[in-house]
């Protein structure tokens, strides 16, 4: 069954009047997102995209600081079982230049504040687009009350050990902001919902 796919978080969570000061804030994210390797990254500013009240311009800046590339997520819940299945898909980097190394995905799973194991995909090829197709299995239980932060962090080896590359998160823990993609999980219950999340380092 294929996969539902969401806009990324900044795209879905954008809301302003018109006026002045979107204006105003509107040329300062174009700046912004020119200086910040967007377009590198795939990312183009759109005139039509609405903005944040200025109250909240922080976070539109702040999600666009030190953004490195792109992971594909899928999130499937399974209420029954009472286990949610995370699915490392695609990592696209926006750096230009691409050495050799192997990369892999770290996942981190916090119920109620409570870390559970954490899981590791096999380890890939780095490209422009590493290709994972990975599930992993983490418990839910009380579906619907428990507050759930997945920490994804993507990694590339050295021969000294190891390098972070970027981490997203993706969860329902209480928050100013709406995680939009986990809504459409638990909307559409067993069945998996795609959506890229924005990895910052």
């Amino acid at each position: 069954m294929e996969a539902w796919y969401s806009k990324p978080p900044y795209q879905q969570e954008a809301e302003m009047s018109e006026g002045e000061d979107t204006a105003v804030c509107r040329s300062a994210a174009r700046d912004h997102c020119e200086a910040s390797g967007c377009r590198e990254a795939g990312i183009e500013f759109s005139e039509s995209l609405p903005l944040f009240d200025l109250s909240n311009a922080w976070f539109f800046f702040s999600y666009l600081k030190d953004i490195i590339g792109e992971v594909l997520v899928s999130l499937k819940c399974l209420p029954t079982a009472q286990k949610i299945e995370v699915g490392i898909l695609k990592f696209k980097t926006s750096s230009p230049n691409i050495k050799e190394r192997d990369v892999y995905a770290r996942i981190d799973v916090f119920t109620n504040h409570h870390k559970q194991k954490h899981q590791k995909s096999s380890l890939r090829a780095k490209s422009k687009v590493t290709v994972f197709n990975e599930t992993f299995l983490f418990s839910l239980p009380d579906l619907g009350k428990s507050q759930c932060l997945i920490l994804i962090s993507l990694y590339e080896t050295l021969s000294s050990g190891k390098k972070l590359i970027g981490q997203t998160t993706v969860g329902n823990q209480k928050t100013k902001f709406k995680d939009n993609h986990w809504d459409l999980m638990m909307q559409t219950l067993r069945q998996p919902v795609a959506a890229w999340h924005l990895l910052h380092i």
